[in-house]
């Protein structure tokens, strides 16, 4: 589905709402599955048959509220050097 997505949080510290309300996010297409017996969710450039993600991959992606026209997913995301970090994402809908 085609999403707008924002990170509420950096390297593990909630961002100030100012800042996320002043986010316009990243578009893309949310993909969720699994990787071993841990789901992920990861936001793609849209029709990228290569499926090369935006941002940092959710990982042990939680759906934690859904709502007719958003979501809010929970989980790890990790930096190239491999620290992972608490992230949500708020997930606004705009298409399928």
């Amino acid at each position: 589905m085609y999403s707008i997505v924002k990170r509420l949080y950096e390297k593990g510290i909630e961002r100030p709402c100012a800042d996320i309300s002043s986010d316009p996010g990243y578009i893309g297409e949310l993909i969720s599955g699994l990787v071993g017996p841990a789901r992920t969710a990861t936001l793609i450039w849209q029709d990228d048959e290569h499926r090369r993600p935006i941002i940092p991959q959710l990982e042990h992606a939680q759906l934690v509220l859904m709502r007719v026209d958003m979501m809010k997913f929970c989980g790890v995301e990790r930096e190239k050097g491999g620290a992972g970090y608490e992230q949500e994402w708020s997930v606004q809908i705009i298409g399928y």
